[in-house]
């Protein structure tokens, strides 16, 4: 009798929707009172706001509302034993904090633009107990934002459900087994020894499950075990996995509620480090740091540990990740003096690696700047996903600038900063990766930005299932630079790309919101002059105040606000604070000069012209 592969397949799928459906046993629903503000307010006066007594199917604020949640209620016996967590999702994002008001992690009603096959990087558990004695009571805050990820998704604030449920974690972890090898079937020829024998595998574990009962969990996880045992060989390609969450500091939601973003992602980063002992994570951004330290200084404190541990890498040589177009040179290079100054002074580190993985195209003048500036590294992954016409050459690769200086460059060949760490996630990387025939080495970046909270459950599951599994290709969970320095060994081996990078899909970067451009231009120019004239006539040299001006222009050349790409707030903040940053600065320029009658000529270039005295 002739093998059946359609309904052994159809089977394989039926029994993965199954095991998510039964992960989790409901115990009953949850109400919480939520106090709503218009703008964030500190956990210290978490009850000032408007209160609320909000269940299921209600709509507890109106887009960019906060609201302080607070869950009260009782385990019940029935649970005994077993893990409880409330299962929540109300299309917004939460902090949970602790007794203190220190954040100890977020949840998040998913992404905006997830394909259909990515729907588990939603975060939705609030843990209770890890094992329930039944009766014990719990108490907990959540600061709420009526946000989704990117504030697109429909029914903002609207309450999905707030339920009690019991984990079943030998069914999650069925379920993850299942998922990786369904996924590696689907992406391995079918043709293949591998492929048959996956099918065949995951049909029997199928026909053993029918109630779904412990017993046939544990019938089922055994016959999965040993395609999972299964290990690479010999290879051509290993990847370097890390961590990673790809912060926007504006774009569809507004400068203050990036900084509840931060908060979100860093204590859900190191909650995932108690869990997963080997999960390596990155940052970028010293704009980041500094907001999370100033607002957040016990959280910062348990960062500053993880870095020590060599566990957390600070990414990045520059303030923020700033548009590459219209930003002028002195700023290039002070958004890498005030960059490598903040991480060094924080964290002793000297930073290597240029981390501009979503700005929208690069000037060639910036090889130069990064060479003299002790920049060797340069890593983006835009150029992998949006050039359409021109696609750009290489992925590891030496760039040229202008004046012939040259970086060492990796693009992911992934494309991508939110990589779901899975069997086609490897895949892809092998058959995107340009230059594997003089390289046997690329990046895999994983984890949800954004207010996402970087890497999920479901990312450490299965890159644990895939880091060496046989019919991919091995993976190595460790730092950028660690992998930076490995492709310089072999750096006379990669072609060379000179001039501009150039991105072609997201035009109108020249020309969109031109009042932020003007005043981007001007107080470039201003902050140069102010500078100049206090050295010029030798009055005292207003290093606090330059400094600080200088940091909020370099926040607002965030590759999403300079550029145009953000929300009409995210505008009208920025321009409001332009104005008093234009007006301070000019005051420090008249105060240098006062009424001294100074004739001096602070251009680059000789001038002639009368002078009234």
């Amino acid at each position: 009798m002739a093998y059946n592969f359609k309904s052994q397949t159809e089977a394989i799928r039926a029994m993965v929707d199954r095991l998510k459906d039964n992960r989790y046993i409901f115990l009953h629903e949850v109400e919480a009172e939520v106090y709503v503000t218009p703008e964030p307010i500190p956990f210290s006066q978490r009850m000032t706001g408007e209160k609320k007594v909000v269940k299921k199917g209600d709509t507890w604020g109106k887009k960019w509302d906060c609201g302080w949640f607070h869950f009260t209620g009782v385990i019940p016996e029935s649970a005994k034993g077993r893990k409880v967590i409330l299962y929540i999702d109300a299309n917004s994002e939460f902090c949970i904090h602790d007794e203190n008001g220190v954040p100890l992690y977020g949840l998040s009603s998913g992404h905006s633009f997830m394909l259909p096959r990515q729907y588990s990087h939603k975060r939705r558990e609030l843990m209770l107990t890890e094992c329930a004695v039944g009766g014990e009571k719990f108490d907990i805050w959540a600061d709420a934002g009526a946000n989704f990820i990117s504030s697109s998704r429909p029914n903002i604030g609207f309450i999905e459900f707030m339920d009690m449920s019991i984990v079943r974690d030998n069914v999650k972890s069925l379920y993850y087994d299942a998922f990786v090898l369904m996924d590696l079937m689907d992406e391995l020829p079918e043709d293949s020894a591998r492929h048959h024998r996956l099918r065949q595998s995951l049909f029997e574990a199928s026909c053993e499950l029918y109630e779904y009962t412990d017993e046939e969990i544990a019938k089922a996880s055994a016959i999965l075990k040993k395609e999972l045992d299964k290990r690479c060989g010999d290879t051509d390609l290993v990847l370097s996995a890390l961590g990673h969450s790809h912060i926007d500091l504006a774009w569809h939601w507004p400068i203050r509620e990036t900084k509840r973003k931060a908060a979100r992602t860093f204590s859900n980063v190191l909650r995932g480090m108690e869990k997963y002992p080997e999960f390596k994570f990155g940052a970028s951004q010293a704009q980041l740091y500094a907001w999370v330290k100033e607002e957040h200084p016990a959280l910062y404190a348990q960062i500053k540990k993880r870095i020590e541990e060599a566990r957390w890498e600070v990414q990045g040589a520059m303030w923020c990740e700033p548009d590459a177009n219209v930003t002028g040179g002195e700023s290039f290079v002070r958004q890498i003096l005030y960059g490598k100054r903040f991480f060094r002074k924080e964290f002793g580190k000297d930073m290597q690696i240029l981390w501009l993985p979503d700005v929208f195209g690069y000037s060639a003048a910036l090889p130069q700047i990064l060479k003299k500036s002790g920049v060797p590294y340069f890593m983006t992954t835009k150029l992998g996903w949006g050039n359409r016409h021109n696609e750009h050459p290489h992925n590891t690769f030496l760039w040229r600038g202008i004046d012939g200086s040259e970086v060492l460059v990796h693009m992911p060949p992934e494309g991508d900063y939110n990589s779901f760490a899975m069997p086609w996630s490897i895949k892809k990387i092998e058959q995107k990766f340009k230059d594997k025939g003089i390289s046997g080495e690329a990046m895999l970046l994983y984890g949800l930005g954004d207010g996402g909270g970087g890497p999920t459950e479901w990312n450490h599951e299965t890159r644990k299932r895939i880091a060496n599994l046989s019919g991919l290709h091995p993976i190595n969970e460790e730092f950028a630079i660690d992998f930076f320095d490995r492709l310089a060994e072999n750096q006379t081996k990669y072609e060379t790309f000179s001039g501009e990078l150039y991105f072609e899909m997201h035009q109108g970067t020249y020309t969109t919101q031109g009042r932020n451009k003007w005043y981007n231009r001007k107080l470039e120019k201003l902050l140069r002059e102010a500078e100049f004239a206090a050295v010029a006539t030798g009055t005292e040299y207003p290093k606090e105040k330059l400094d600080g001006i200088w940091k909020e222009v370099m926040l607002y050349q965030f590759h999403d606000i300079l550029p145009g790409s953000s929300i009409k707030r995210v505008y009208d903040e920025s321009l409001a604070r332009y104005a008093v940053l234009y007006d301070e600065t000019k005051a420090l320029i008249e105060q240098a000069y006062g009424d001294g009658g100074y004739a001096i000529n602070s251009l680059s270039w000789d001038r002639c012209g009368w002078e009234k005295i």
